[in-house]
């Protein structure tokens, strides 16, 4: 049974149907509060006029032969050129399967450092302007402005670096106050606001001034101020692993996907660990070295883990099966805590240290600090070897989290607090926010599709594949209107599509001529 049920979380499929809402180039297929349409879904994979596979950029395929996948772990099994790294470790077996889980749970040990009073959650735990962050004693019910333009924004900081730039540039219109708490946070303050009042024990809350100048505010919890929009790395049901009972999403609440989110077990560079795979992890993270041991993560001191909260840890637990509150390791309260205990690791002088040592960070953070850490290749159950975000351990094009390859990712998530009978958002603001951020209301200066590549983040226009929950079953998605050439050309300098400036410029192959940044707009042969 318990095999089964571990089974079950790293290939659940959601009962629900997926519906994905679009507009023109909306980066995320997000047609915001207007209009709602049935995504659609195809193989992602371009023939050629032969019938040959092709690539994005039209290049063959390396197994020209090889069907495109339909689920999870057919689309792990397609063609690629990607790095396709052995794990091979040999891991326990107890009556046939996985073995249960030690119960009670572990009580992780905290790391001195998270009580900095630094934000509980998030990847680029930085604000988004170094340097031009302005203290500040009041409250921030009393920011200048229409009330209805002042929106209160809490939940993961994994995406607090890019609501930064948003939020700057909306700052004219609206005044968003961000905070960092946590995803689950942010879940919670979205569906049970009169539970979940925002508290500056929580974190700081930032805003910009129409100036661009970012300064803080006090969350008075006596002020019983609620949040607007909970920002989430995982979908809401993640947030209430290993609970008797999910909620249903209120009517008074209303989900909108953002940029997707990759997450990695993370190494020190001086580590000789190239792989891991999710049942190893299973193994790593949910016994902490006793009884079952996978060398050579075998001492919990120098596991580097978050907390339940997080949804950095929510995402992985949903998908190596073991509850977020079970992980055995040192708690931290940020990111950058994770980073700098890693950090700390590989320059220990010794290599049993640096080898034993893992930890789990978001892509951002990784690219943000690539000179000391990096992430490991993942190899999923029933796969043949374990695969990079990326189609190469040093590469930043997220290939194989794009086109199924690499498990751990998801949509990020807005649950913004919504009138019932419409549907529509309770402020304005809202609206202006959420649609700023999937690219239907463009922001002058701020080219989207760039920042998200800037920040390890996919728009969904670049996705091959979508999933309806966290840890689940993914399957083949193509967005309304492709960006793979843009993205790549900002991700990772370059791209082998051809420009154009209209439909018939371009082969039967990539037959699209897609347009997307700032005016003038650059076009490219796309799906």
């Amino acid at each position: 049974m318990l095999q089964q049920r571990v089974r079950d979380a790293l290939w659940a499929i959601g009962a629900g149907t997926v519906v994905t809402a679009w507009g023109c180039n909306a980066l995320t297929d997000s047609t915001g509060y207007y209009e709602v349409k049935p995504a659609v879904f195809d193989s992602g994979t371009a023939l050629s006029d032969s019938g040959t596979a092709l690539s994005d950029s039209g290049t063959a395929l390396p197994d020209a032969t090889c069907v495109a996948g339909t689920d999870r772990r057919t689309l792990e099994a397609a063609c690629t050129g990607s790095s396709c790294v052995p794990y091979d470790a040999v891991l326990a077996v107890c009556d046939g399967g996985f073995c249960p889980l030690p119960t009670p749970s572990p009580q992780p040990v905290a790391d001195a450092s998270a009580e900095s009073g630094a934000a509980p959650d998030g990847g680029s735990d930085a604000a988004p302007n170094d340097g031009g962050v302005e203290g500040g004693t009041g409250s921030c019910s009393q920011l200048p402005g229409e009330p209805s333009s002042v929106v209160y924004v809490t939940g993961s900081t994994a995406l607090a670096s890019f609501i930064g730039e948003v939020s700057s540039a909306l700052a004219s219109k609206v005044t968003i106050v961000y905070q960092q708490s946590g995803s689950c946070v942010g879940v919670h303050s979205a569906l049970d606001p009169a539970n979940y009042a925002l508290s500056s024990a929580n974190g700081v809350a930032t805003y910009y001034t129409p100036s661009g100048v970012q300064k803080t505010c006090v969350l008075d919890p006596s002020e019983r101020l609620v949040a607007d929009v909970g920002a989430s790395d995982v979908f809401y049901s993640t947030c209430y692993q290993g609970q008797a009972v999910t909620p249903t999403l209120p009517a008074s609440v209303g989900e909108n996907f953002g940029p997707v989110q990759i997450m990695n077990f993370a190494v020190p560079q001086s580590s000789t660990q190239q792989s891991i795979s999710l049942a190893a992890a299973y193994y790593v993270f949910g016994f902490g070295g006793s009884p079952y041991r996978v060398p050579p993560w075998t001492d919990p001191m120098q596991l580097q883990i978050r907390s339940a909260n997080s949804g950095t840890q929510s995402l992985i637990a949903a998908a190596i099966g073991v509850p977020p509150s079970a992980w055995f390791g040192v708690s931290h309260g940020t990111s950058a805590q994770v980073g700098a205990a890693l950090g700390a690791a590989g320059q220990s002088g010794s290599q049993t240290v640096v080898d034993s040592a893992l930890g789990i960070l978001a892509s951002d953070y990784l690219l943000q600090n690539a000179q000391v850490l990096r992430g490991l290749a993942v190899r999923d159950e029933g796969a043949s070897c374990a695969f990079y975000p990326n189609t190469t351990a040093f590469a930043r094009d997220n290939a194989n989290a794009r086109d199924g390859h690499y498990p751990l990712w998801g949509p990020s998530h807005f649950y913004a607090r919504t009138d019932p009978a419409t549907g529509l958002p309770l402020k304005p603001g809202v609206s202006q926010f959420i649609d700023s951020l999937n690219g239907l209301t463009p922001l002058p200066g701020l080219d989207l599709v760039a920042e998200y590549a800037a920040k390890g983040l996919v728009p969904q226009c670049a996705m091959h594949v979508t999933r309806s929950n966290d840890g689940g079953d993914y399957t083949p998605f193509k967005a309304a209107a492709a960006c793979n050439c843009y993205f790549d050309l900002h991700a990772t300098g370059s791209t082998s599509c051809k420009p154009c400036q209209a439909n018939s410029d371009c082969p039967s192959r990539a037959p699209n001529c897609n347009k997307f940044g700032p005016q003038p707009q650059q076009g490219y042969c796309d799906l």
